[in-house]
């Protein structure tokens, strides 16, 4: 499979951290905290969050700003990693 993807000029890459955004348990913002502590649990992570849902695009922000708050994190465009 790798070999097909890297024909077609992508490459895989797999998140570690699912926020379980999708999940009905974690709406409207339970996500959050629980993608949170997934996230302090790694020194290295991709967090998975699914942009068709409004409740994820109503918190992204705050998500975005808490794991700020955590400390030593940097951000990388997915065309790096």
């Amino acid at each position: 499979m790798d070999k097909v993807v890297a024909a077609l000029g992508y490459r895989l890459v797999f998140w570690s951290v699912d926020t379980l955004d999708w999940d009905r348990d974690y709406q409207p913002d339970r996500w959050v905290q629980h993608g949170l502590d997934q996230i302090r649990k790694r020194e290295r992570c991709i967090v998975l969050n699914h942009d068709i849902h409004k409740t994820t695009a109503d918190n992204l922000q705050m998500f975005i700003d808490r794991i700020k708050q955590i400390g030593n994190v940097t951000f990388t465009p997915p065309s790096t990693l």
